[in-house]
């Protein structure tokens, strides 16, 4: 399918989020302007603020412009406030990762060097069809989680990540798998009877990266499969968390007693005995009970025509852009 816009010169909002990661947002911005520029693209950057409702900021600039394409310039927070702006629209979505973690980036093989990932945008490059999790209105993409990752973010100051980057979240965790007691949830998948069960973590995932390389929850955990995978894992001792991390570790691959995986292809409820912060995609989102519904092809996403030859994914190619 022909790149929208291909026989014209591209049009791209850039939705830029300036306290992302750890590079100087005028550097980023300049890195950006000139990339643009040198391939005739005409383009408006938006940066973005913690007071404003980004996703209707972005709907009103897609009303007033005829944008081509959409940009995420910043972290995986940044990318799921675009695609739940985009979602089920033919508009595709770019990515360029200048956050702390940038995960999906890094499962897809979208460059982390922003200069490459610039360029992956104006030449040769596919375009996938990737599921989301929707929780009310909203739109995310990677993982949606009650457990000590949630704890562990919610309680990870901005100014550390900054200064420190994935380190922080490391830290933090650590301090908070000391005394952490597992908790009683109840899930309904697909609308079937409820289970319940005695968790320390749910991990509801659409992409199988945990989030800091090369830590991998399964190679069968696909983001265009239409499916939500749920991990639920049992662990109470720091053995048991050692275990759990070692699975990571190995990409997923071995089996662990303290992990059971379950699968939704509408939503899935989960509840919790006790108020639980829920994190989706990197920000807390709420507290428990949450409903996630499974939205297949969310957004038209660019990928590098590379991590189209290396999966068995059934991509759609785009034509280079100049």
């Amino acid at each position: 399918m022909p790149y929208p816009g291909s026989n014209a010169p591209e049009r791209a909002l850039i939705v830029f989020n300036p306290v992302a990661g750890t590079l100087d947002a005028q550097v980023v911005r300049e890195t950006i302007e000139r990339h643009l520029t040198d391939h005739h693209w005409t383009y408006q950057i938006h940066e973005t603020s913690a007071n404003e409702d980004t996703t209707a900021v972005i709907h009103q600039m897609l009303n007033l412009q005829n944008f081509s394409l959409v940009v995420a310039a910043g972290g995986d927070g940044t990318v799921s406030t675009v695609a739940d702006a985009l979602q089920q629209s033919k508009l595709p979505v770019g990515i360029l990762p200048v956050g702390t973690s940038n995960t999906l980036a890094q499962e897809l093989g979208i460059p982390l060097n922003l200069e490459e990932a610039c360029r992956l945008l104006t030449e040769e490059h596919s375009l996938m069809g990737l599921d989301g999790m929707q929780v009310d209105r909203q739109i995310f993409l990677l993982h949606i989680s009650i457990d000590l990752v949630a704890l562990t973010i919610e309680k990870t100051e901005r100014q550390a990540k900054r200064r420190f980057g994935r380190a922080a979240y490391m830290w933090t965790a650590l301090t908070q798998w000391l005394g952490y007691q597992p908790c009683r949830f109840i899930l309904s998948v697909d609308g079937q009877p409820p289970r319940r069960l005695r968790a320390a973590s749910v991990f509801i995932a659409n992409i199988g990266a945990v989030g800091l390389p090369p830590f991998y929850w399964g190679p069968h955990i696909r983001p265009d499969d239409g499916l939500l995978d749920i991990c639920i894992i049992r662990a109470r001792t720091l053995f048991d968390y050692l275990k759990v991390v070692y699975f990571a570790r190995q990409g997923g691959q071995l089996p662990n007693p303290h992990i059971t995986y379950l699968t939704a292809k509408q939503s899935v409820a989960i509840f919790a005995n006790r108020p639980l912060p829920v994190q989706g995609d990197g920000e807390i989102i709420g507290e428990t009970g949450v409903t996630i519904k499974v939205i297949p092809e969310a957004i038209r996403l660019i990928v590098p025509t590379a991590y189209v030859k290396n999966s068995s994914l059934g991509l759609e190619k785009s034509p280079t852009l100049v």
